[in-house]
């Protein structure tokens, strides 16, 4: 049933029915009423609403954390590619907790700044240029950092309309990065993609990419601030804003 006005959702949440949250861009989400608190304050940002329905991270803070311990214990001398200087266990636990936030809206919930997004792709274009050549500082025993850096990326590169140049970065196909942006397979992804009529090799518009997206339930919804410069099919403005280029 529909409800008409928000007096009788908060009737109905207290009588113990559950709701679903929808804003008109995203897939609706099925809310329990224990997951939901009342309040008679205003909310600031309609960013906040969303704090209540996001999907699980497929990692948590706490398993980068030990990624990031591992990778500096297992590598004293682990090496960046930023100016020449050495990668600490605190820069890069600070780098990946800002990466965890802005790919799974976590902790403080932020997009990247434009020096975090390019370290991230430095560190991600460093750690794979080290594993081809068998490299010591190889990232790919570390799953949770791993996938943590590449969403990072990834979210950001949709926004900013450059998912080809990200997907060139992380050496995967187009498919498989934006698989990982709604927490599918390569496989599940190209189906689903398949399915609903979008062939990567056309170039679809970013719009169209993120309508696919916000379809699928792993995917964390764009902020407000993300979302602005997308066009919706036939509105027109060709898709995402440019952002810094990624190197």
């Amino acid at each position: 049933m529909a409800i008409a006005d928000y007096p009788e959702l908060v009737a109905r949440i207290e009588q113990g029915w559950s709701v679903r949250m929808y804003d008109g861009h995203v897939r609706p989400a099925f809310v329990a009423p224990d997951q939901l608190r009342l309040s008679s304050a205003p909310y600031t940002v309609p960013d906040e609403l969303w704090a209540y329905c996001l999907p699980p991270p497929p990692c948590t803070p706490a398993q980068v954390t030990a990624d990031v311990i591992a990778a500096t214990n297992r590598h004293p001398g682990l090496a960046s590619a930023f100016a020449g200087e050495m990668l600490t266990a605190s820069r890069l636990q600070a780098l990946a907790m800002a990466a965890h936030a802005s790919a799974f809206r976590s902790g403080a919930d932020r997009s990247l700044g434009a020096i975090e997004f390019d370290q991230v792709a430095t560190a991600i274009s460093f750690w794979r240029m080290q594993g081809r050549v068998g490299g010591p500082t190889r990232i790919q025993p570390f799953p949770a950092l791993r996938l943590t850096l590449r969403c990072a990326l990834m979210r950001h590169a949709l926004v900013t309309n450059q998912l080809e140049q990200a997907a060139a970065v992380l050496d995967v196909p187009l498919v498989e990065a934006l698989g990982m942006l709604a927490g599918l397979g390569y496989a599940a992804a190209r189906n689903s993609l398949s399915q609903a009529g979008i062939h990567i090799s056309s170039r679809p518009e970013p719009g169209l990419l993120l309508d696919w997206l916000a379809d699928r339930r792993g995917f964390p919804p764009l902020r407000e601030a993300e979302r602005q410069g997308f066009s919706r099919p036939g509105q027109g403005n060709g898709g995402a804003k440019a952002g810094t280029p990624i190197a």
